[in-house]
């Protein structure tokens, strides 16, 4: 019943039955089936060469094999209200596996490794969850593998789940990417409010990068570029803000933030920020996946 007066006053606003049926029904599975909602969330992507080596460098033979591969290391960092009393993590390089549980917006995200070039999925070389923390409380993590990926899990707390009170939830996790991929992919797991992105590239001989914001919003995103005069290490960077005060700040429904970069002489740095709803993925994921 409450659907179909929505739907009508929706119909009447934009004189098209149609048009608002679909609207509402296309907000109304985004946000009333998210299972949490994040606010004042803040992503940290850090991208760094593979040293020699490690990861996928010590299956490969070559230097121009081991060069090839990008170490991405990602900080989230989120308040919400706690629905699930355990969060999954889990890299897989079988797509219609990951397929099937990137489509389910719950307790797990879910990340593909396409299995080439050396690239493992079970090995915490080519995934590792390092750390998970609740309300700054670091939780013990447990992982498990199978061939085709490997599985992290970390406990947040039944009583936090019974409470139903917001904590602030934080994990951190690395990953590698190719270089020739050139894109990066990050897509919101939840409806999010507020969210800021940064990205660091230092070290990494990438001359020019651009950022595609795919979340729709009145507002628009705000991109900030370190300058290479600013002698400071964590300068080479880019930031994405949205300006607003608290009253100013709006939800968003669902998108996606694509980064794409040129391999050539300079490193720089980028940070975006929404105060709006928003579903962000790697490359493959929601979740962080790189495509190569």
């Amino acid at each position: 019943m409450l659907d179909h007066v929505i739907t009508n006053s929706l119909a009447l606003r934009l004189d098209d039955q149609q048009f608002a049926s679909e609207i509402y029904t296309d907000i109304r599975e985004q946000a009333v089936g998210a299972s949490e909602r994040w606010h004042d969330a803040h992503l940290s992507i850090e991208l760094s060469p593979l040293p020699m080596g490690s990861g996928v460098a010590k299956s490969n033979t070559t230097e121009a094999d081991t060069s090839g591969f990008f170490t991405v290391t990602v900080r989230w960092e989120y308040t919400a209200i706690p629905k699930h009393p355990q969060r999954r993590f889990v890299c897989l390089s079988d797509r219609d596996e990951y397929a099937e549980l990137a489509g389910q917006r719950g307790a797990t995200s879910a990340w593909f490794l396409k299995p080439v070039d050396g690239v493992d999925a079970s090995k915490p070389d080519s995934f590792q969850l390092l750390r998970f923390a609740v309300n700054g409380e670091e939780r013990a993590i447990r992982r498990s593998a199978k061939k085709t990926g490997q599985t992290y899990t970390a406990n947040v707390g039944q009583g936090l789940i019974d409470a139903a009170e917001p904590v602030t939830i934080s994990y951190t996790y690395q990953t590698i990417t190719r270089q020739h991929g050139h894109l990066l992919f990050f897509d919101i797991e939840q409806p999010t409010r507020d969210l800021k992105v940064d990205f660091d590239y230092t070290d990494c001989g990438i001359d020019t990068v651009s950022t595609l914001d795919l979340i729709p919003s009145v507002r628009p995103t705000r991109i900030e570029h370190s300058p290479d005069s600013v002698p400071n290490p964590t300068a080479p960077s880019e930031s994405t803000s949205t300006a607003g005060s608290s009253h100013d700040q709006a939800w968003r429904s669902s998108g996606r933030w694509t980064v794409k970069y040129l391999r050539q002489r300079h490193a720089h740095s980028e940070t975006q920020v929404w105060h709006r709803w928003g579903s962000l993925q790697p490359l493959g994921v929601g979740r962080m996946r790189a495509k190569g």
